[in-house]
């Protein structure tokens, strides 16, 4: 009979107990949501040409392409720049996507090599390119950006004549 009152006793007290727990419980909602922008794109307009140049026969020597639409050069002691075949050309990129964004432009990391038709080489030293853009990073007004990518040939003494080329990238992402 004692066990038969202890038993009755310890299944109320259990009842009471999970009738507490169960009341302390409590449950929140929250929305969840997501905004699709429009992707960056990036279009190379003009391509970055350093024009006609005439080395010196016995110096070394480099050419400085401004980064902007007039593509201004400035040579070095030696080298001498005609504007006898080819124009000077900054590269000029397009980029596209979400207005008023802001958005960080990569430069080459590495030097570019431009080879040359008959023979030889030249660089552009990964160091030496410019855009002008300030400090590499803006924002797309009205969702389009265009931007001048220059920067310094390498030109050595006697370089062979031909024409050169080669190719670098340029990485654009958003903030």
């Amino acid at each position: 009979m004692k066990n038969l009152k202890f038993l009755t006793l310890a299944i109320a007290i259990l009842g009471f107990t999970a009738t507490s727990f169960a009341q302390s419980e409590k449950t929140a909602s929250s929305d969840a949501k997501a905004t699709i922008i429009t992707p960056l794109s990036i279009e190379n307009n003009t391509e970055l040409n350093f024009g006609s140049i005439a080395p010196s026969s016995s110096v070394a020597g480099t050419v400085i392409l401004d980064a902007s639409a007039t593509a201004s050069r400035n040579p070095s002691t030696g080298i001498s720049l005609p504007e006898i075949t080819v124009t000077a050309t900054a590269a000029k990129f397009t980029v596209t996507g979400e207005g008023n964004s802001a958005f960080t432009i990569t430069l080459p990391a590495e030097d570019v090599t431009l080879t040359g038709s008959v023979s030889g080489t030249m660089t552009i030293a990964s160091s030496s390119f410019t855009s002008s853009t300030e400090l590499l990073s803006t924002a797309l007004e009205g969702g389009t950006k265009v931007f001048f990518v220059g920067g310094t040939l390498n030109v050595g003494a006697n370089q062979a004549k031909g024409d050169y080329t080669g190719t670098f990238d340029v990485t654009v992402n958003y903030n």
